[in-house]
């Protein structure tokens, strides 16, 4: 089956901070699914942009699963810019 999972904050399984839709599309590989998560470039936790995105859109493979980076803005605060596209 192929899933795909939008969710900005998603991080591959291992990495710093909240994890919870990279550990389960990794499961979901494990019992072989295709899976493609597609997130935001911007890391909240640090408040800066992954510093290996330089287009609007970075494809990599963790564990298995399908990441798709789209670059978006910067934001402070709980607005509209938060789903903003540079």
């Amino acid at each position: 089956m192929n899933i795909l999972i939008l969710n900005q904050y998603a991080l591959p399984s291992g990495s710093p901070g909240i994890t919870r839709h990279g550990d389960l599309a990794k499961v979901l590989v494990k019992l072989g699914h295709q899976v493609t998560i597609i997130a935001s470039s911007f890391d909240y936790l640090t408040r800066q942009q992954d510093s290996n995105t330089s287009e609007k859109l970075n494809k990599e493979i963790h564990h298995g699963v399908n990441f798709v980076w789209l670059k978006t803005t910067t934001y402070q605060a709980n607005d509209g810019k938060r789903v903003k596209r540079k």
